[in-house]
């Protein structure tokens, strides 16, 4: 941490920072330990290592790279998670602002199910290519 910013890197740029389960798990541990420090980061910064920020998920694996994950006991949820949908929850719940440092190829979904109500969105489109198949924004304000 430099200057009171946490930065969080993908680092597995021999697969394009692809996103599998367990990036999924220290990111949001990565989350927590700078929600927890009230005098140190005041705010995230998330990047990838190398050529790409994150090439979406990670698929060598096949079918299971899709599987939804089981709601936690006692939780509110009703119906299994998909991992990016419990980071996304989870990177809204921050009480720090998280922004995002995209260098290189980024393959992002972008639906409304995945952009909890109220977000705080902000991009940077300097030098950046978009390919969007489809976008509807529904709602604001």
């Amino acid at each position: 941490m430099a200057d009171h910013v946490a930065t969080i890197t993908f680092t597995r740029p021999e697969k394009l920072n692809a996103f599998r389960a367990e990036s999924m798990r220290q990111f949001i541990a990565a989350l927590d330990r700078v929600d927890a420090d009230d005098d140190g980061s005041h705010v995230v910064v998330v990047t990838g290592e190398g050529r790409a920020f994150c090439a979406g998920a990670d698929i060598s694996g096949g079918a299971q790279a899709f599987q939804p994950v089981p709601a936690k006991a006692g939780s509110p949820a009703k119906t299994p998670r998909d991992g990016g949908g419990i980071l996304a929850l989870r990177i809204y719940a921050s009480t720090k602002p998280v922004i995002g440092a995209i260098n290189g190829a980024a393959v992002m979904e972008v639906d409304a199910a995945r952009i909890p109500a109220g977000a705080r969105l902000g991009i940077d489109l300097v030098g950046a290519r978009w390919k969007l198949d489809e976008l509807q924004v529904v709602g604001g304000g």
